[in-house]
This record gives structure tokens, C-alpha cells and sequence, in this order.
């Protein structure tokens, strides 16, 4: 199917070209958008905006990954997701920058938030905005509602990420050792850790 950019002549079979187009000869910021009518999300493509619509309200064609719970709701994103989660994959790059990534829907994503500096899921506790729902909803339960519901395997420390557990566990259960300090020798897991050392027992700020 071929796509037409609303503002000049140019036309692909490919969305990603037709962004990659907008964000390079267009200023995406004074092109119209069009929203969801079931959430806050919007977007500048027709194309884009459906597929919102049958992967995120619908769940249409969803796909069982094989390694794990994830659905899909296409053969190629769960291709996608296979490479990007399981294999460590990134055969796909962004035409404007160095960045690379799994599939072409992340390169969607990097072209929308990074390139073209589309974030329209706004914070409803701050002014914070983001270009993806999942990291807006992360961000409200890890700044505004500090909720821990990240769960260390071994003992009862909750966190707030996957990233605090691991941490957790490095620095409490396999007594992994980073960071040294410079007047005493102590060593420690986390920087902050560190900061707060010498701080408190050598007067330092």
C-alpha cells in the first residue's frame, strides 16, 4: 500500500520512510495530529494511529511467543520481539542518527520521541511528557506513588525497578563490591552509597 505525505508529493510503500521523511524535511511539530478516541495517545500518521487502535484497544491477530508470555499482534512483531528479547538482536538502524535496534518498530519509536520529539503521553501529577505510555505509567509509580512491587527472589526487599533488585541483590546476597573509598578504603555496591559514606563519616559534600 503506498503512503503519501499530506504536505508534499512524496510517497513509499514503507511508514518508517514517511516519517523518517517528515522528521527530516518537515517540522512535525505544526503538522496536525490525530487522537485516539479510547486513550490520550495521538499520532501524525493515519497508519500509526491504527495500528494503536488494533494492537493496544482491539488485541487483534495476537501471537503467542514460544520463550515467554508475550503476545503479539503481528507474525512480524513477535519476530521482532523474538530477536530484540531473546536473541539480543539490533539488525535495523536509524537513517539520521547511529542508533540501532531489534526491529523497525523500535526505530519507529527512536524516529517519533527522539528525532521527531513527539511526546504526547503527558504526567497527570507533573509536566512531565513522554513518548511512550509505558514509560509515563513507570514514571508516575516509581516518582509520584513510590510503589515497590519488584520483589527480591531471595529475600523480602521490594523495589521499585527490576534495575533496584538487581542491585539488591549484587550488593546484599553476592556481596559484589564497585566502588571504594578514597580516605578509608570501604568499599561499596552503589555510587550513592559511596556519596552518602563520605558525607556522613569524612565530612565531604
Amino acid at each position: 500500500m503506498i503512503k503519501k505525505c499530506n504536505i508534499c508529493d512524496y510517497k513509499t510503500r514503507f511508514s518508517h520512510g514517511l516519517r523518517e521523511r517528515i522528521a527530516r524535511i518537515h517540522n512535525p511539530k505544526e503538522l496536525p495530529r490525530l487522537s485516539c478516541q479510547e486513550c490520550d495517545y495521538s499520532a501524525v500518521l493515519n497508519c500509526d494511529l491504527q495500528a494503536h487502535i488494533n494492537g493496544v484497544h482491539l488485541k487483534k491477530y495476537r501471537k503467542q511467543c514460544p520463550q515467554c508470555p508475550h503476545t503479539a499482534s503481528t507474525a512480524s512483531n513477535l519476530n521482532a520481539h523474538i530477536k530484540r528479547v531473546h536473541c539480543k538482536v539490533k539488525a535495523e538502524k536509524c537513517l539520521l542518527c547511529p542508533y540501532r535496534a531489534a526491529n523497525s518498530s523500535d526505530i519507529r519509536s527512536h524516529i517519533t520521541s527522539v528525532h521527531m520529539e513527539e511526546k504526547a503521553h503527558k504526567c497527570t501529577e507533573c509536566l512531565h511528557r513522554f513518548s511512550k505510555k509505558a514509560n509515563m505509567m513507570y514514571h508516575v509509580k516509581r516518582v509520584h506513588r513510590k510503589v515497590k512491587d519488584e520483589k527480591c527472589d531471595i529475600c523480602d526487599y521490594a523495589g521499585l525497578s527490576k534495575a533496584e533488585i538487581r542491585s539488591h541483590v549484587k550488593a546484599v546476597h553476592a556481596k559484589i563490591k564497585y566502588k571504594s573509598c578514597s580516605v578509608c578504603g570501604k568499599a561499596f555496591a552503589q555510587a550513592g552509597n559511596l556519596a552518602t559514606h563520605l558525607k556522613r563519616m569524612h565530612g565531604e559534600s
